[in-house]
């Protein structure tokens, strides 16, 4: 296919994009749609080159797996093993042990399925992984394994090639936009639902239409660069994504291609620039290195990067991306001599990576590293070394019928817990509590489901039913003639300080109108207090005496990794936590709310415990007081039981 400076261009604006968005979401908090552009990208040119090659009779199946790999694991190899290295010297060993585990998957191409079962592309409930953007690699080359044979199988009859990109355009793109509300992790890492991406880009090589001229063009690649302007600009990390919201950059990269075909428009002269052209051409090498650096630094440092930290951390992208495109990248794909490196010298690093990935996995990080009290600090935070509590419900896993757990079940006053993750992390304070008093305890929770009436929660499965979980609850207390109720929540999760853009309330049709965190600011605050109030008033009228847990603080890091990572500098633990007066304003809102309802709820303050010192603990009496950045620890709601105390009076 003939040489286009234009897509050249565009690849390196999508590579910036995501950059941008790594570097800090408030920067561009969309950026991640860059990826999205990729895809597409790829499509186009993969597909003209297969079409082409099949037609003039060049190359075959071989010839194109080995140009791929050529192209694609020898910069990766070189990122994987350079990431294994910082990594031994600056991991703590679980988080090591989890860089290997990632490193061996991505050598199989199949890192998005680790990433799928394990970690969600947005949350910050856990260390971020160094290789997490290589997700995209996976999906991309999972699609190149079958691709080839499809196009080869209708290389003579370009009409039915065209009829079953359109087929599998239409199916994986409903596919996305279905499962995007039900399974959103795995909509979002998974082949099936990215798969349109690839084919729409193949579509734009094969549609069989003449591209635009004139003015059509002009407006055709104005429209489409629009697109691809308002997406990162508009979406943030609570898009459902990529359902339907990925229609707008993949289809305004589609129509970009597309109404450059035939000739230079505005729009494709400005992406053909010569700043764009060049970082496009090392766009690969720049998306590879840009991660690491950023978790790396962000580790070493401990805190979210700052404009001059930003910037040397591009200047060091820049450098490494220019000397992997040229000492790397090239060679391995064609010398100036003529042939390239043997493929031999691309297995021996990969055999020799895999060997030191099985090696630190076997040895569990190597956790001789570091002292072992600092160990067992950096483990807190693992979910396997977290107490279970059967009584609580994860996302998906309520179901109509089931009974409410029993924390304890005596003849005293009956006390419902009741609230989302964070009335879970209390719950073992609250039952010690209840024991002790020989109360009778139920404990009603659901993962991200605040305990208030006749609401739902935006950017949730479809299968979280959080209004129908409340209306159940407050039957059993009912029935159960419970006489407290202790509410407990992560309440400024759901009225977030950055609120979605209308652009993408336009492009998120999963969650109900008037949901928890769906509306402009002044629509989620209104939507709250009115569900608070609600709440508040049904339970008067039950005449249940109503006790309300204000806001946890939220740490700013994930309270294991920053505890262990003080302890190792020589620090003292026991000072670090966010300001009583950063927890203040962040939660003035809530309290506001919460004050407002008067006589009819009594207050728990968390704060006048943690924060007595005017610094909002995350460890003290050797003990972390957190899981992750605002999620209590067993010994952190024990540490409260000084603040509960009253609601067992």
């Amino acid at each position: 296919m003939q040489h286009r400076n234009d897509i050249e261009g565009l690849r390196g604006v999508a590579v910036l994009s995501v950059i941008a968005y790594h570097a800090s979401s408030r920067i561009l908090p969309g950026g991640y749609a860059g990826v999205d552009v990729f895809f597409v990208i790829s499509g186009y040119l993969i597909t003209g080159l297969l079409v082409h090659q099949y037609a003039a009779g060049k190359g075959g199946i071989g010839a194109f797996y080995e140009r791929r790999i050529r192209r694609i694991v020898p910069a990766l190899l070189l990122v994987l093993g350079s990431s294994m290295a910082a990594g031994f010297f600056i991991l703590g060993p679980d988080d090591f042990a989890q860089l290997a585990r990632t490193a061996a998957a991505v050598m199989f191409m199949s890192g998005n399925f680790l990433f799928w079962r394990e970690r969600s592309y947005f949350a910050d409930q856990a260390p971020p992984d160094a290789l997490l953007h290589t997700w995209s690699i996976g999906v991309e080359e999972q699609f190149y394994l079958a691709f080839p044979l499809f196009v080869r199988e209708m290389r003579h009859d370009p009409d039915r090639l065209r009829r079953w990109l359109w087929i599998g355009f239409t199916a994986s793109l409903a596919f996305s936009v279905w499962l995007t509300q039900s399974h959103p992790a795995a909509s979002f890492y998974l082949l099936p639902t990215r798969a349109w991406e690839f084919l729409l880009g193949g579509i734009a090589t094969m549609s069989g239409m003449k591209a635009p001229r004139g003015w059509v063009a002009e407006f055709t690649a104005a429209a489409a660069a629009a697109a691809l302007l308002i997406s990162p600009l508009s979406f943030s990390g609570t898009t459902p994504y990529p359902g339907v919201a990925a229609l707008l950059p993949a289809l305004g990269t589609a129509l970009l291609l597309w109404s450059g075909g035939a000739g230079a428009t505005v729009i494709a002269s400005l992406l053909s620039w010569k700043g764009f052209t060049l970082i496009g051409r090392v766009s690969y090498s720049a998306y590879l290195w840009h991660w690491p650096i950023f978790t790396f630094a962000r580790h070493v440092l401990g805190h979210d990067l700052r404009a001059i930290e930003i910037m040397v951390a591009l200047g060091v992208i820049a450098l490494l991306s220019q000397l992997s495109w040229r000492y790397v990248e090239q060679p391995f794909r064609r010398r100036a001599g003529g042939e390239p490196i043997r493929m031999r010298w691309i297995l021996l690093p990969g055999v020799g990576l895999l060997t030191l990935a099985a090696t630190t996995l076997l040895a569990r990080g190597f956790p001789a590293r570091i002292p072992p009290q600092i160990y067992a600090l950096e483990r807190a935070g693992r979910l396997e070394n977290q107490p279970r509590n059967v009584c609580h419900w994860g996302t998906d896993e309520f179901t109509d019928g089931r009974e409410f757990c029993e924390l304890a079940k005596y003849d005293g006053d009956r006390i419902m817990l009741w609230g989302d993750s964070h009335a879970n992390a209390i719950a073992p304070a609250v039952q010690t509590l209840a024991n002790d008093g020989r109360f009778h305890l139920w404990q009603a929770s659901l993962s991200s489901c605040p305990p208030l009436l006749g609401v739902d929660v935006a950017h949730v499965p479809r299968n979280h039913r959080c209004r129908q979980f409340n209306a159940q609850v407050l039957d059993a207390i009912r029935r159960l003639h419970v006489q407290r109720v202790i509410l407990a929540a992560y309440w400024s999760y759901y009225v977030p300080l950055v609120v979605d853009t209308a652009v993408a309330r336009w492009f998120d049709p999963y969650s109900p109108r008037g949901s928890l965190g769906s509306g402009t600011d002044a629509d989620n605050r209104r939507i709250f207090d009115d569900a608070l109030n609600r709440t508040a008033r049904s339970l008067q009228d039950l005449g249940v005496e109503t006790w309300i847990v204000d806001q946890v603080p939220v740490q700013s890091e994930f309270v294991p990794e920053l505890i262990a990572r003080t302890a190792l500098r020589g620090g003292n633990p026991a000072m670090v936590g966010v300001p009583l007066t950063v927890h203040r304003e962040q939660s003035a809102f809530i309290e506001a709310s919460i004050v407002q309802l008067g006589s009819r709820v009594r207050r728990i303050d968390p704060a006048s415990r943690l924060c007595a010192s005017g610094t909002c603990l995350c460890y003290a009496n050797g003990r972390l007081l957190y899981t992750d950045s605002n999620h209590l620890s067993a010994d952190g709601a024990y540490f409260l039981t000084g603040s509960l105390q009253p609601a067992f009076h």
